[in-house]
């Protein structure tokens, strides 16, 4: 079971990958989005940050193409 505290920790992180993912979106729409070029670490590893950003780009891309395709 999870304290308050972790609790409130897991709600900060999941809100603020959201605003990640928001601000990404709004650079996608606007144009101003550059490629990511991220160099994995030793050749294979990225390091969790770089995942991180990785991801909300995706899930950006994702919801942009939603916005524009209606599917």
């Amino acid at each position: 079971m999870q304290t308050l505290e972790q609790q409130y920790d897991m709600e900060l992180q999941e809100q603020n990958f959201a605003l990640l993912v928001a601000a990404r979106v709004n650079e996608i729409r606007s144009g101003s989005a550059q490629a990511l070029d991220f160099k994995p670490i030793g050749g294979i590893h990225y390091t969790e940050e770089q995942r991180k950003l990785m991801f909300a780009d995706k899930i950006a891309q994702a919801v942009c193409a939603h916005l524009e395709t209606g599917e």
